[in-house]
């Protein structure tokens, strides 16, 4: 396929060499050894820039970063203090060795100059301290031998002692039994001279008991009945609460059926909710076409409309709040991810009038396997695409791959770790948005506007490789030029297509009004429920009580009837007694004389009895305490036994003890130089032990210095980080804050509560005052402590008042601030409004059929330039208000010596709509933007009042200058590379 290759423009040329010098200044920054291209945009000055969520959450990371290098570092010192502290107690304890070694061999060879005459003695000693042990043996045998003698006495009383406490035992039983015999005789003789007293008594209470009993049978019967009736009160009240039960149980079967039903409904509308606020789609700026976009004077416009559009921000879904592996995702997450982006996309390519993308499975997995590329070859995008892994992949899945980058567009920045599907999709959305609003060339591939033929048919893929770049693959069939990229479909399914659903918000939005009012119906009839269960439950709780009144009544009446039966029980039991009592009586009556006698004759022999068993009680007794006397005599004369034994025992093992340490005394004596040698081999040892552990402690606290000041680094950097943190916050803070009634609310009752303290100050302030003057009076007669105190209590008052006179400074400060910003906001809110009516009625006009003048289009397009000024104006007060102010002079980006760069890849061929030049150099189009302008110090341009644009990709805001830059390096590349086209057929 022949190329042709034609002179560039002159203006290509001029941007051309801006943008070699602008990425010239860039390559100074880039790391080595590909590392990977990435932003981190907490290391971004923020100045003159918005502060995003994605800055704050990297500074958090920073921070979390460098503490766990403390934390780490912190273990390390105190591992080396640790070890210093052992090394110490070593070298102490080595010193200490070395000191008893050396009194040791001092000792010993002291102890040699004399062994010769000190043996001598030593065995005289030993001699006869083995005759004292010989006697101290004999005299412990003999001790034991009488302790032995002696036990058998003291075992001896034991015996003699309980046998003793037997007999008194059993003598005082006989003595308790005498005397119940006489006690009994006397109560007979005394009731046989009472017989006839007796009796009449007896009378009495038989007749007596005759009528209790008639009355207590008269109160149980009436009791009887009482409780019948209990009973069957009991028996009906149980039956109301099983039916009130069973009602209660169904009424809430009911409500349980109904709420389940209200349930599954809510989740109905909850879903359909759901899925309204989680609709993406990316609106593109009113003029965006295939013409705006290759037009430099329009296109940097239109791509900071699109990017910065608060229309085109990711909607998360509840649904996709799981995890997920953004560099290994499932082939149905995959599937997921790419018909999503589809159905973006398809919008825009439909509004444009081109064809829509068709996800399709070849084209997955192409883009898999040039994602798998990528990571072989260990590709990084800074240096372009990696065209040999694209032409492998596209040979394999029988697709052209002698023309280079035919397929691709890629852009970095998405997640590499464990992330939610919610994340990995808003980075998706993101880098899309990057690839719309960025350069020309990815807007023309994105929407399909870069082939001659916008309505070929294009089949789509996405893969995400390891360093986080995302691929994307589009294939065209019968693309408009010489042949379609399909050479070979055998190996490229054109209809293993994914159907890409419409979202029909119209059609959710009814769902939802139809779900909304079926729930409040639900809701109603849930309340009915509640309410009958509520009615049930009020009658099963009548019925308990009810119940329980009637439980208690039977209670009560059961326990009646049980009194009224031992009552009877009782009152018969004592008609009983009573008539034998009487019996008894009457018959003593008759046999007085005869019983009498025999009684006193009884009463004789059982006094008798009893003065006997007295006396052998109290002989028993004298035995028993004789018996004790003995046997505490004879434990007395035990336990001294023991003692001597004891005593006789300690001077054997003191003696034996001196007799051992006399024979080691003569074994040194005899050995004494051996000793002198062992103890000076000690102390050698000892020296070098020493030394071992001075070493040690030396290097270990060597060890210990280098790690504490490793710490003290780490902590400086962690304490830079945190500082970083602390700012970049209180810049998102400022510039995020929302002001609400709710908080202009709270700011007046800051206020009035500011001022009620300070009023409350100024008196405390006149009374402290008035104190001091009261006491400094001559007539006061106060003390100096006294006055001093109240001169510590004014000054005291006096600070207090200033302090808080300073809050209330600061509340009204605060309230004035937060009204003019809450004012702002109405104002921009109104604006909006404003303008989007203008719009509607521009547009209205604008259409064929309203047959308008162009003097009335005229003036709906100035109402609208109008409208969009006010607005452009009152948001700039309102960023000025809330800390976002837009730098009217040349803005300087700077980041640390990291080096970071964001990198856009553009993918098929670039069609300009002022140029058909075609050239032999590569089919893609590199952007590197970086945050490190270092080397060029600053940009400065014509577009330098613009407002600010946020840089793709890595959240950062640069101003329109930087924008037009790239937008101009962008088409200088264009320019200076050309363009590797098809020719048409």
């Amino acid at each position: 396929m022949k190329k042709s290759t034609k002179i560039i423009t002159a203006t290509a040329a001029t941007l051309g060499a801006v943008s070699m010098t602008v990425s010239a200044a860039n390559a100074d920054s880039v790391q080595s050894n590909n590392q990977k291209a990435t932003i981190n945009s907490s290391k971004v000055s923020k100045s003159n820039s918005q502060v995003t969520q994605s800055d704050v959450n990297s500074a958090k990371q920073d921070v979390a970063n460098a503490s766990s290098v403390t934390a780490k570092q912190q273990s390390v010192v105190s591992s080396a203090q640790s070890k210093v502290n052992t090394d110490k107690q070593n070298v102490a304890k080595a010193q200490s060795n070395v000191s008893s070694a050396t009194s040791q061999v001092s000792s010993a060879k002291s102890m040699a100059s004399n062994a010769s005459s000190l043996a001598t003695n030593t065995k005289s000693e030993i001699g006869s301290q083995q005759s004292k042990i010989n006697q101290d043996q004999s005299s412990i045998a003999k001790d034991k031998q009488n302790i032995s003698s002696q036990s058998s006495k003291v075992n001896a009383d034991k015996q003699s002692v309980s046998s003793a406490q037997a007999n008194v035992s059993s003598k005082q039983s006989a003595v308790s039994s005498a005397q119940s015999n006489v006690n009994a005789d006397n109560q007979r003789i005394n009731d046989i001279h009472h017989a006839q007293s007796i009796a009449s008594s007896a009378q009495s209470k038989v007749n007596a008991d005759k009528q209790d009993v008639a009355n207590k049978q008269s109160s149980q019967s009436n009791a009887q009945q009482a409780y019948n009736q209990a009973k069957n009160n009991q028996s009906s009240a149980d039956s109301k609460v099983t039916s009130a039960q069973s009602s209660l149980t169904s009424a809430q079967s009911k409500q349980n059926q109904d709420q389940a039903k209200l349930n599954d409904t809510q989740k109905k509308l909850n879903d359909v909710t759901d899925k309204i606020n989680s609709v993406n789609s990316i609106t593109l700026p009113s003029g965006y076409n295939d013409k705006s976009i290759y037009d430099e004077n329009v296109n940097t416009k239109l791509f900071n409309e699109g990017m910065n559009d608060p229309v085109n921000v990711y909607h998360p879904s509840k649904a996709d709040d799981y995890q997920v592996d953004p560099t290994n995702l499932t082939a149905d997450q995959q599937k997921e991810v790419n018909v999503w982006v589809a159905s973006i996309i398809n919008p825009l390519r439909q509004q444009l009038g081109n064809s829509i993308m068709h996800v399709n499975q070849s084209a997955i997995e192409f883009a898999n396997v040039v994602a798998a590329g990528y990571d072989a070859d260990k590709w990084s995008l800074w240096k372009g695409h990696d065209v040999p892994a694209i032409e492998k992949a596209a040979a394999q899945f029988g697709l052209d791959s002698t023309d280079g980058n035919l397929y691709e567009c890629a852009v970095s920045g998405m997640p590499t770790q464990t992330c939610t599907m919610n994340q990995l999709k808003s980075a998706v959305y993101n880098g899309l948005k990057q690839l719309l609003f960025f350069d020309t060339a990815h807007a023309q591939s994105i929407i399909g506007q870069n082939y001659s033929n916008n309505q070929a048919p294009t089949y789509f893929g996405l893969s995400i490789d390891k360093e986080g770049n995302l691929h994307f693959e589009q294939i065209h069939d019968k693309s408009g030029y010489i042949a379609s990229d399909i050479q070979n479909p055998s190996k490229f399914n054109v209809n293993d297509n994914y159907t890409v659903p419409s979202t029909n918000i119209n059609e959710l939005r009814q769902q939802k009004s139809s779900l909304q009012s079926q729930v409040n119906d639900e809701k109603n009839t849930i309340n009915a429920d509640k309410q009958a269960v509520s009615n049930a439950q009020n009658t099963l709780n009548d019925a308990k009580n009810a119940q329980s009144q009637a439980n208690t009544d039977l209670a009560n009446k059961q326990k009646a009837l049980n009194d009224a039966n031992s009552a009877l029980q009782q009152a018969q039991n004592q008609l009983s007694k009573d008539q034998a009592t009487l019996a008894q009586a009457q018959k003593d009556i008759a046999d007085a004389p005869t019983q009498l006698q025999q009684a006193q004759t009884k009463l004789a022999n059982d006094q008798k009895a009893l003065a006997n068993a007295q006396t052998a009680l109290t002989n028993a007794q004298n035995a028993l305490n004789n018996a004790k006397n003995k046997q505490s005599q004879d434990e007395q004369t035990l336990s001294q036994l023991n003692d001597q034994l004891k005593r006789d025992e300690q001077t054997l093992a003191n003696d034996q003890a001196k007799l051992k340490q006399l024979e080691s005394d003569l074994t040194q004596y005899e050995n004494a130089p051996a000793v002198v040698q062992k103890a000076e081999k000690a102390l050698a040892q000892a020296d070098t032990d020493l030394k071992n552990a001075q070493a040690q402690l030396a290097k270990d606290q060597q060890a210990l210095t280098d790690a504490q000041a490793k710490l003290k680094a780490d902590q400086d950097a962690q304490t830079a980080a945190e500082s970083h943190l602390v700012n970049v916050q209180k810049q998102y803070d400022a510039q995020h804050r929302d002001v609400t009634p709710a908080k202009v609310n709270s700011d007046k009752q800051n206020v009035a509560h500011a001022q009620q303290t300070v009023n409350k100050d100024k008196q405390d302030v006149a009374n402290a005052q008035k104190t001091l003057d009261n006491l400094q009076k001559p007539s006061s007669h106060a003390t100096q402590s006294q006055i001093g105190n109240a001169k510590k209590n004014l000054t005291n008052a006096q600070n207090k008042l200033t302090n808080d006179q300073k809050t209330l400074t600061t509340a009204q400060t605060t309230l004035n601030h937060d009204v003019k910003v809450q004012q702002a906001q109405q104002n921009v809110s109104k604006d909006k409004q404003d303008v989007a009516n203008a719009q509607k009625t521009l547009d209205s006009l604008q259409k064929p059929s309203s047959h308008a003048t162009q003097s009335q289009i005229d003036n709906a397009k100035k109402n609208l330039a109008n409208a969009q000024a006010k607005l452009n104006n009152d948001e700039k007060a309102l960023a000025q208000l809330t800390g976002n102010a837009e730098t009217q002079s040349s803005s300087v980006v700077t980041t640390s010596n990291i080096g970071n760069q964001y990198v856009l890849r553009s993918s098929h061929p670039t069609v300009s709509s002022t140029s058909n030049v075609e050239t032999s150099t590569p089919a893609y189009v590199s952007t590197v933007v970086t945050p490190n302008m270092s080397s060029a110090k600053s940009v400065e341009s014509s577009a330098s009042k613009s407002s600010q644009a946020k840089m793709p990709q890595m959240g950062e805001h640069g101003n329109s200058s930087m924008l037009a830059l790239i937008g101009a390096s962008i088409l200088s590349m264009l320019g200076l590379a050309g363009v590797d086209m098809k020719k048409n057929k």
